[in-house]
């Protein structure tokens, strides 16, 4: 890591030890880790980053009233206490303009996406970490069976 990137990241964790993380962050972290997690793609900071937005966009649609409340929408185990990566994340997401899922409201795994007979082709966006694990985004239900 060069000095700029460990410069920039010093400056980002002052600033969020300085910053009490509100509940509305922590929630959203709790579904990043646990959904993460649940997915096998933990160690791809993309596919949390978009998996929160699916979160986020859940939110804005109205289709639940807080990301506590999103919660239950979500595979994933959720953790009481997220790390700070996913807290980061969570902040990141929050404050950001840029969705990078195209509006998705649902996201799949490869399993899921096997499971259910879905057609890949209608993914808005597609994190593949390898042939076998791969996150799928969708604007609508992707209810159209191949």
């Amino acid at each position: 890591m060069n000095w700029i990137a460990r410069y920039l990241l010093a400056i980002l964790v002052l600033h969020m030890v300085a910053t009490p993380f509100q509940s509305e962050e922590i929630a959203l972290a709790q579904i990043i880790q646990g959904e993460a997690n649940h997915q096998f793609m933990r160690d791809e900071g993309m596919s949390a980053y978009c998996v929160g937005w699916v979160a986020r966009n859940r939110l804005v649609a109205g289709r639940c009233e807080s990301y506590r409340h999103c919660q239950k929408d979500f595979k994933g185990t959720i953790i009481q206490a997220p790390q700070w990566r996913y807290l980061a994340i969570a902040r990141l997401i929050i404050n950001s303009k840029e969705d990078p899922t195209g509006g998705a409201l649902y996201v799949f795994s490869q399993q899921d996406m096997n499971q259910l007979d879905f057609d890949e082709s209608q993914a808005t966006l597609v994190i593949r970490a390898s042939p076998y694990r791969a996150l799928f985004f969708f604007k609508e239900w992707p209810g159209r069976e191949k």
